[in-house]
């Protein structure tokens, strides 16, 4: 829109110039004020585009605090709900470092079990060999 204004402003004022009907200060003084219009409206859509983004931060505050409070859960209502027992089974496992297990295995895990997978180094091979104990023990 501006970049227009600016386009006819020095259209009108060149044409003008000449044909010797406006003085060259007065088309400058066109060309000028036209620029700084341009920038006004450029300025006015800005702050209005802040403003509005404002707004609907009010707006969002004003919808948050009228929202309806949801009720607090007794302490012993939400412990009788918890799950306490159950298992997961893990079909098609395969142990690829150790030479005991077999591919294809299946293993059921209770509540309170502990599964770790490890990589080979000095720090894990403890933890390796008490996990292999416990697999082919079935525990």
């Amino acid at each position: 829109m501006s970049c227009l204004l600016v386009f006819i402003s020095c259209v009108a004022g060149l044409s003008s110039g000449l044909h010797g009907l406006a003085n060259p200060a007065f088309i400058g003084l066109c060309i000028t004020y036209t620029l700084m219009v341009s920038g006004q409206l450029n300025w006015i859509v800005r702050i209005s585009t802040e403003v509005e983004m404002s707004m609907n931060a009010v707006e969002r505050v004003l919808e948050y605090t009228d929202m309806q409070v949801e009720q607090q859960v007794e302490a012993d209502r939400k412990t009788r709900n918890l799950i306490i027992t159950g298992m997961m089974m893990g079909r098609r496992c395969r142990g690829r470092q150790r030479e005991k297990l077999t591919d294809g295995m299946a293993k059921w895990l209770g509540m309170g079990s502990v599964v770790a997978m490890l990589h080979k180094t000095k720090m894990h091979q403890e933890w390796r060999r008490l996990i292999g104990n416990a697999m082919e023990q079935g525990t």
